[in-house]
C-alpha cells in the first residue's frame, strides 16, 4: 500500500481505524493468553503432565498432549501477531478455546472424579470460574473475527504489525 493510500485509508476513515485497533487489542490479549499458558505448561511441564495423566478422559495420551498443547498455543499466539494469519489465529483460538470447554463440561458432569485444575493464575478461578473466562475471550475472538470480515480493513495493514 502507498503511504498515501495509508493516509486516505486511516485518516479519512476512523471508523476503519477503530475496527483495525480493536482487532489488534483483542490479538494481543488472546496471544498474551495463550504465550502464558504454554509458558506455564512447559515450566511446569511434570505437574502438567501429571494432570493430564489423571484425567478420566486424556491419561492414555498424556504424554503427547504434554508437548502438543504448548506448542499448539505458541503456535496461535504467533499466528496472531502476522497480520496475514491474524485471522487464523482467530479462528484457532475459538476453536481451542471451545474444546477447552467442551472438556470442563464433560469433567463436571460424567467424570467419576475431578482433577486438580489448571495451574499458574487461572488456578483461582476453579472449573466453572474458567469456564467463563473462556467464554469471554470466545466472545472477543468472535468479535475480532466479524471486525476483519469487511474485506475492505483486511486490505489494508494494521498499526501493530508490518511484518507481513
Amino acid at each position: 500500500m502507498l503511504a498515501s493510500d495509508h493516509f486516505t485509508h486511516y485518516v479519512l476513515n476512523p471508523i476503519e481505524m477503530k475496527k483495525s485497533t480493536l482487532i489488534e487489542i483483542i490479538s494481543v490479549l488472546m496471544a498474551l493468553l495463550w504465550a502464558y499458558a504454554a509458558c506455564s505448561k512447559l515450566v511446569h511441564y511434570e505437574t502438567f503432565k501429571g494432570q493430564l495423566n489423571n484425567s478420566p478422559f486424556l491419561y492414555f495420551v498424556s504424554g503427547l498432549l504434554a508437548i502438543a498443547v504448548p506448542l499448539i498455543e505458541i503456535g496461535i499466539a504467533l499466528l496472531l501477531m502476522i497480520n496475514n494469519t491474524r485471522v487464523k489465529g482467530l479462528y484457532l483460538s475459538v476453536i481451542l478455546l471451545s474444546l477447552f470447554i467442551i472438556y470442563i463440561i464433560a469433567i463436571l458432569n460424567f467424570a467419576p472424579r475431578i482433577p486438580c485444575s489448571c495451574g499458574g493464575l487461572i488456578q483461582a478461578l476453579g472449573w466453572k470460574g474458567h469456564i467463563f473466562f473462556n467464554l469471554f475471550f470466545i466472545i472477543i475472538g468472535i468479535i475480532a473475527i466479524k471486525l476483519s470480515g469487511d474485506k475492505e480493513n483486511r486490505a489494508y495493514p494494521t498499526k501493530l504489525n508490518s511484518i507481513s
